[in-house]
């Protein structure tokens, strides 16, 4: 193994960890540290290194973010949807921008009403993760619990936001008997519940009843970067993947299934729809108590992925209404490999509910 060195680490400016540090007291009674390290045991060598190699990877992942440009999906096929796409379906609004139709109406947007965030708590949202929060959304992921698996297998659960996905996880995992070695979810909601900064912009929205817009845009670059680096590590492990996604970036989706093909993995598709107006409303209610702000607008972006998803399936593929509509609780699921023109008749299946006026509430 290459030693730990300045050399080896491309000199670049590190964080030493405060008990690495050598600490010495002057004549005048003040303590200063030195910016050289004492590295105290062989376990504090080994952590140290550990630290730093998760600290360029994180700056590496963060430039190629930056080099590697990263389309929405209403930007890169908004023109270019399939003939059998909803002409009801509008995604030209869907962005980051805050505005009445962002509000959705009902929901209370801290900074629509004239809150203020405040300079201190935008800070603390903006924090990188400590170690313990790491740890914690680490256990919630069902990282430690997962076993190597003997076949590799990636679940997808592909929908609008709210509409169910993490609540289906369970019980999809047992379609592909994926429960049995264990699988770790992907997913940014254990990373939010652990971050304290995001969790104390929660309570301040609640006191004042509201949601605050940009409390989930100022951690969400810190939620990506250690998602994208949790399914890395559980990936080098081999372990079972659990993935749900709205898909609102390709590089978020298409690129990760591809990526995970060439490693081995078997992909499992599973899309997620339902009436739009009962899966708004329940948005609506996880704002207020999650804190995640809601944008109805993206509902259609995440439609418009079920396609290009469909199209890199290697194991099943499941199609799931969580509304109570009956005419669309049909069991609609097989498996791969799928031509265009069953990729075609499946999102026919499923977009044929919003050919009305209830895509466009």
């Amino acid at each position: 193994m290459e030693p730990c060195t300045a050399t080896a680490l491309g000199a670049v400016h590190l964080a030493v960890p405060s008990s690495l540090r050598t600490r010495t007291i002057g004549r005048d009674g003040h303590s200063s540290e030195s910016s050289r390290s004492r590295w105290r045991t062989p376990d504090m060598w080994r952590g140290f290194c550990i630290s730093i190699g998760a600290q360029l990877h994180r700056r590496s992942w963060r430039s190629a973010r930056k080099s590697r440009t990263s389309v929405s999906c209403n930007e890169e096929g908004r023109n270019d949807l399939p003939h059998y796409f909803p002409k009801t379906i509008d995604s030209s609004k869907a962005d980051d921008s805050l505005d009445e139709d962002a509000a959705s109406g009902d929901d209370a947007i801290c900074e629509l009403i004239g809150y203020d965030m405040g300079e201190s708590l935008s800070t603390e949202i903006s924090e990188p993760f400590t170690e313990e929060e790491l740890h914690a959304a680490y256990v919630a992921s069902g990282y430690y619990s997962a076993k190597r698996a003997r076949k590799k297998a990636a679940m997808w659960l592909i929908g609008p936001s709210a509409c169910g996905k993490s609540t289906l996880a369970p019980k999809a995992a047992q379609w592909t008997g994926m429960d049995v070695e264990g699988y770790v979810t992907i997913d940014g909601e254990v990373f939010r519940d652990a971050h304290h900064g995001y969790q104390n912009a929660i309570t301040e929205g609640q006191q004042h009843g509201c949601v605050w817009w940009n409390a989930y845009l100022g951690i969400r670059e810190n939620i990506n970067e250690e998602k994208q680096l949790l399914l890395e590590r559980a990936r080098n492990d081999g372990k079972h993947l659990m993935i749900p996604s709205t898909c609102l970036r390709r590089s978020q989706c298409v690129d990760v299934a591809e990526d995970l093909v060439q490693a081995g993995y078997e992909i499992h598709i599973v899309g997620v729809f339902g009436n739009k107006a009962t899966i708004v409303e329940r948005g609506q209610k996880r704002a207020m108590n999650a804190g995640k702000r809601y944008d109805p607008r993206e509902f259609e972006l995440a439609l418009q992925m079920f396609a290009p998803m469909l199209r890199l399936c290697t194991g099943t593929w499941r199609m799931v209404c969580t509304t109570d509509d009956a005419s669309s609780q049909k069991d609609i699921h097989g498996e791969a490999p799928l031509e265009e023109a069953d990729i075609e008749r499946i999102c026919k299946d499923v977009f044929s509910m919003y050919e009305e006026a209830d895509v466009a509430c």
